[in-house]
């Protein structure tokens, strides 16, 4: 439904998105539910609408709803990396692009964490993705693989 409610570049406006939230519902949800609902899509929309331009591109939608999903970390990074490009490698903006959806989830659903950080999703996203490209492409291809992102987050994050 939300692939169905995307135009013809692959984004999703607010309403397009709010009213396939609204879908997924049953037709027998209360007033107070229904509004609910519109409040946790509002929220959801601006998580993953990770460039703040209105829209929400498919693969901003994927980042970020990979982590709400279950599966293995392995599994949740395999589906984003299919999302944000080829399934098999990204490039640097494609990753900051994929860890700033991350952040961004992990940091209004964990409390407290930004202040933990201490930085924005968007600046640990920055910093995260120079030092996965500075051990994962040591041949400077401009190139990550799956494995290697995976390999890398293994390492010292948990998600």
């Amino acid at each position: 439904m939300l692939a169905e409610a995307a135009d013809n570049r692959g984004e999703i406006s607010r309403a397009a998105f709010l009213s396939a939230c609204q879908s997924f519902a049953t037709s027998q949800l209360s007033r107070d539910d229904g509004g609910r609902l519109r409040v946790v899509a509002n929220r959801l929309f601006d998580l993953f609408d990770t460039d703040r331009n209105g829209t929400v591109s498919f693969p901003e939608l994927a980042a970020g709803l990979s982590i709400l999903c279950a599966g293995t970390r392995e599994e949740k990074t395999a589906a984003a990396f299919s999302a944000m490009g080829n399934g098999e490698s990204l490039n640097m903006a494609e990753v900051e692009q994929l860890l700033t959806a991350v952040f961004r989830v992990l940091f209004e659903t964990i409390p407290d964490s930004r202040a933990r950080v201490g930085v924005s999703p968007e600046e640990l996203a920055h910093a995260t993705a120079i030092e996965c490209f500075v051990e994962g492409d040591p041949r400077n291809t401009g190139f990550v693989s799956v494995e290697t992102f995976q390999r890398f987050f293994n390492q010292g994050f948990h998600l």
